[in-house]
């Protein structure tokens, strides 16, 4: 079983209500990781029967640390539609029933209807992955030795004008990209205060967003391919800055789009 699959297996213990263990192999500096958290509520969905279709949307908010506990997950469906599906899904800590929400996404299901008209932003131009710099995941938390990844614009921690990067990403255990692969990669990116500090300043993503544009034959075509991301913001200070990612296949597809809001010290 890949690490992935592992680390988000959930244990039914009601009708849409499981059990995921605490989580090390994903671990951040003071948490767990937020895609490992989003990648969960992704697999909660599914199990709790979400429909056919594909995940097109994920909007999170993070109002504490994922501590190293079992946590209790609720999925339900807010509405149901011909076509599209809403729904939430929380977690709280499981020694704590009726405790406080540590983490809350809602997640939009839907079929997909073929159109004429199409358009997608352009992969930017980049040397090939074996070409690029790798990065020595064991300065990094423990949940990047799941990935590697190799630089291609933009250096962490150094001042940079602008807060632009760009990695290729790859599953080190060669699990192939499906939905809860991008949804846990999307959160992969470094925060935008690196770029522009040479000074460590870590935070929290307190409010992420998602938009998923891939479908079937998307993550048939990327394989276990390395991904190129594309991190920048539009404005970092007094201790909060935003975040947008953009996500392309080695074929140069638009997989999908990130936006967050991080609180920094």
């Amino acid at each position: 079983m890949f690490a992935l699959d592992a680390a988000t297996q959930l244990q039914r213990t009601a009708e849409g209500e499981y059990l995921v263990r605490g989580e090390l192999a994903y671990w951040n500096f003071n948490s767990a990781f937020g895609g490992w958290a989003m990648a969960v509520a992704q697999a909660a969905v599914r199990e709790a029967g979400g429909p056919d279709g594909a995940l097109i949307s994920l909007t999170a908010v993070f109002p504490d640390a994922l501590k190293a506990k079992d946590l209790l997950v609720r999925a339900a469906p807010l509405r149901e539609k011909a076509k599209t599906v809403f729904w939430r899904v929380s977690f709280t800590h499981a020694s704590e029933h009726d405790g406080p929400t540590v983490f809350s996404a809602d997640l939009i299901v839907t079929q997909r209807r073929k159109t004429q008209s199409t358009f997608a932003a352009p992969m930017p131009v980049a040397p090939p992955f074996a070409d690029c710099p790798i990065f020595d995941a064991s300065l990094g938390p423990k949940w990047m030795q799941h990935y590697e990844q190799r630089g291609i614009e933009g250096q962490p921690l150094t001042v940079q004008e602008h807060p632009r990067n760009r990695v290729w990403f790859v599953e080190r255990d060669g699990r192939p990209w499906d939905e809860k692969g991008l949804v846990a990669i999307s959160d992969a990116f470094m925060p935008r205060i690196f770029f522009i500090d040479a000074t460590p300043r870590f935070g929290a993503t307190v409010s992420f967003g998602l938009h998923l544009f891939a479908q079937a034959d998307d993550y048939a075509s990327a394989g276990n391919a390395p991904l190129l991301l594309e991190g920048d913001a539009d404005a970092i200070g007094d201790g909060l800055y935003d975040q947008r990612g953009k996500l392309w296949s080695g074929d140069g597809r638009l997989l999908a789009v990130s936006n967050q809001v991080a609180l920094y010290r």
